[in-house]
């Protein structure tokens, strides 16, 4: 279910670093499955995490909340 985060060659899409909702539906997905020791969901949320933090500063205060 988490392919449609990243390309054919594994890397996350390009335009997912600007989509704060894909963004947040990843980090959502992935904390809920994740199970220690899972490398892509680990990555994933830190991919996600790292991203959201960055933007919180331009997103609207109910985004941001989130």
């Amino acid at each position: 279910c988490f392919s449609r985060f990243r390309e054919q060659s594994g890397r996350f899409s390009e335009n997912l670093h600007e989509d704060v909702r894909g963004l947040l539906s990843l980090y959502y997905e992935a904390s809920q499955l994740a199970c220690e020791g899972e490398t892509v969901l680990e990555e994933d949320m830190a991919f996600s995490s790292e991203h959201l933090r960055a933007r919180t500063t331009r997103m609207d205060k109910r985004m941001s909340r989130q």
